[in-house]
């Protein structure tokens, strides 16, 4: 969790960044796992909580990466943070689809990641995996250090002579189609989390949870 959350913050390149958010994610799963004794209710929350993350993680990168690969097909490479400074006021729909996704991979209330980071923090804390939650909290203040730091640069920054100096484009409307369904659902399941949670417990239970 520390690694990934470290490696985020010292890389400029935009597809990098969310490789290294992966790996911090992926140490949030496994407070589901520690969580889970395979027997009675710790199961239960911890197979649960498991599949809630990996179904709203899956959201918002699929998200995040289609309004990245749009940014990668208008400048023709991969985008660096500087790249992304002004690209609300250039294109206020990637923008929004992009900060959203963004937000809820910082497990910002309101998302589907934070009901996903609910549903592994908790279950690993009553379980007793007290350092492991602490370590998780420390790991997602340093990612939420990053993931508004791009936000920030999206509305507020001031685009660059190479930005500037590109044509506009429109998103392909697969992309925009898969994108947009993609962030719709993690404001609807973060707003409404009692689905996602119901669709969860039913997961464990199949899963002899």
């Amino acid at each position: 969790m520390v690694i990934g959350a470290v490696g985020a913050i010292t890389t400029k390149d935009v597809k990098r960044i969310l490789g290294w958010s992966a790996i911090t994610h992926a140490g949030y799963l496994t407070l589901a796992l520690l969580a889970t004794d395979f027997s009675g209710t710790g199961a239960r929350n911890g197979v649960s909580g498991l599949m809630i993350y990996l179904f709203g993680y899956g959201l918002a990168v699929i998200g995040a990466f289609g309004c990245v690969s749009f940014l990668e097909r208008r400048m023709m490479g991969s985008p660096q943070l500087a790249d992304l400074s002004g690209t609300g006021r250039r294109n206020a729909g990637v923008g929004a689809m992009l900060s959203i996704c963004l937000i809820s991979l910082a497990g910002i209330p309101g998302t589907v990641g934070f009901i996903a980071k609910l549903s592994v923090f908790m279950p690993a804390f009553q379980a007793g995996q007290y350092w492991a939650v602490g370590v998780a909290l420390t790991a997602s203040v340093i990612a939420s250090v990053f993931y508004l730091g791009i936000i920030a640069k999206i509305w507020m920054g001031e685009e660059t002579a190479k930005t500037a100096e590109l044509p506009d484009m429109m998103m392909a409307p697969g992309t925009l189609l898969g994108t947009g369904m993609s962030t719709m659902a993690v404001l609807v399941f973060g707003l409404l989390p009692a689905i996602l949670i119901l669709l969860g417990n039913q997961a464990a239970s199949v899963l002899g949870g």
